[in-house]
This record gives C-alpha cells, structure tokens and sequence, in this order.
C-alpha cells in the first residue's frame, strides 16, 4: 500500500461518511478518520521537507485546549473513545516561521504529526502533511488555532503500558523553512477522556 493510495483511501471515506466536524472535535470522538478540516486537504499527503531543518523553531506540546509543554521522558495520556479508537491530543507552536496570509489555505505551513515507537515506525494512522490554521500568541510563539487530534493504529493502541513513544512534529512554511521537534514519553495505559 503506498501513501498516497492510503490518502486517497481515507479521503474517499472523509466524503462517504459526511462531515465529522473540524479538528477541535469534541472529547472521545474517535470516527475513524484523521481529525482534520476539510480545506486542510489542499495537497493530500504531498509532504516534501528537505532533508534537514532550515530554519525557525517549532515545539511539539499536548493538550486539548491550549498549549501544554512535553517534558522529555514525562508520563503522557493515550486516551480511548466509546467506539475503541486509541488517541492523543497535539498542539504545537513555532517561532521565525510563516503561518500564511490568513485567508488562503494553500499558503498555510504544512504540518505533519508522528507517534513513533522505539524502532521508529509510525504507529498513529494519519501520515499527511495538513495546511492547519495558526494564530500569533502574545509571547512571541505562533500557536496552532486548534488542537489536533491524532488516532493511533487499533493494535497499538491496545498494547500501549508504560510504553516508550516519541511525539514528533514537522513544519514546513511556503518561504521553504522547514523545522521538527520530537519529545519522547511513557505512554500511559489509554483511559477514557472524561467529558
């Protein structure tokens, strides 16, 4: 299967199954479907970065509704919904990085989210970079509009205890810098979000 049959696959559920609400979807949604909006999918799946960082900073953090830092190596919720899906919230900010003009979606950053496990594999279901809003904070960081939510393959999911994962994020900006962060965790055993 190649990523772009595996992109082109879950689009073609997105539009058989309606519309599943934008990213910032409510607490134990898990409909099976990268939590993203619509207009993210400007490109589908082309992520092309460089081989290396070439500038701007970028921060992979947590929480549902505002930026949480990731310390290396801090227990990390995985958290399950009422349907079985296994998940984890991102959020994220960057510095010295372009977030788009603000009306077109082809001029937002890509952004591409990994939940990787010790040997490097991907293990969350999502694998395209989406054009995903951002917001200037009052600190000095640009801040994902809204949290991301990422599903984990089922199988996964159902092992995760105690378990050593890396949370990774990448972003690449129309003016070609691109930057990634991971921060490695211990995946707690999944609970239910509560509401």
């Amino acid at each position: 299967m190649t990523v772009s049959w595996r992109c082109a696959a879950l689009l073609g559920l997105a539009a058989a199954c309606g519309d599943h609400g934008t990213h910032n979807n409510m607490p134990g949604s898990d409909a099976g479907m990268p939590d993203a909006p619509p207009d993210a999918f400007v490109s589908p799946c082309a992520f092309n970065p460089p081989p290396t960082p070439t500038g701007g900073t970028v921060e992979v953090g947590t929480g549902e509704n505002m930026f949480t830092t990731i310390t290396p190596g801090e227990d990390f919720q995985i958290y399950f919904g009422p349907q079985g899906a296994y998940y984890v919230w991102f959020n994220i900010r960057f510095q010295d990085m372009d977030p788009g003009d603000g009306s077109d979606v082809a001029t937002r950053p890509q952004t591409k989210f990994s939940i990787l496990a010790q040997d490097g594999s991907r293990v969350n279901i999502e694998s395209c970079g989406y054009r995903l809003e951002y917001d200037a904070g009052s600190d000095g960081y640009t801040y994902l509009a809204d949290s991301f939510l990422s599903e984990l393959l089922p199988v996964e999911g159902m092992m995760i205890n105690n378990t050593p994962l890396t949370m990774q994020v990448e972003v690449l900006d129309r003016t070609g810098k691109y930057a990634i962060d991971k921060r490695a965790v211990n995946a707690l055993t999944p609970i239910p979000q509560s509401p």
